[in-house]
């Protein structure tokens, strides 16, 4: 049987308006989190984001340099040493080892910035394939190359 437009229309409707309730219900209770059935789960606090040495608001902007781990920091495809991003960019972080693990930028605050991070475990050799997990995570900005108190949660 063939669904009719009006469900089609309406299921869209109904989806769009449920995405436009969740951005206004994770800005006005300044918080943000991942609806998850009737569920939501809070960004989980973090001192840095392994990988970068430099997380500062600049304005708009968010301002990412990568730390001298080994790692890569990749931006649109391309490696990069640092990078000027805002809300709804992406980027990922290479470890050593060539384990990736990307983040969504959500909120840029002056006092604290709002990633979705996803990270993916290879399994393969033992059996287990792929598994992808993703979380929300919060980070106030930073600066590791300038002396001073070390980053964390106040």
């Amino acid at each position: 049987m063939r669904p009719t437009r009006g469900s089609v229309v309406s299921s869209r409707a109904s989806a769009f308006r449920w995405r436009r309730l969740a951005a206004a219900c994770i800005l006005l209770a300044g918080c943000a989190g991942c609806h998850s059935g009737r569920q939501t789960v809070r960004a989980r606090e973090l001192a840095a984001i392994p990988g970068l040495s430099v997380v500062e608001r600049d304005d708009t902007f968010l301002r990412i340099k990568q730390a001298d781990t080994g790692g890569r920091l990749r931006v649109a495809g391309r490696e990069v040493d640092e990078a000027e991003l805002r809300a709804g960019d992406r980027f990922t972080l290479v470890d050593d080892a060539g384990r990736p693990v990307a983040y969504r930028i959500l909120i840029v605050r002056e006092d604290r910035v709002v990633l979705k991070r996803t990270r993916s475990i290879d399994r393969t050799a033992t059996g287990g394939g792929v598994r992808t997990t993703e979380d929300v995570v919060a980070v106030s900005p930073y600066n590791l190359e300038k002396p001073g108190p070390t980053p964390g949660p106040s």
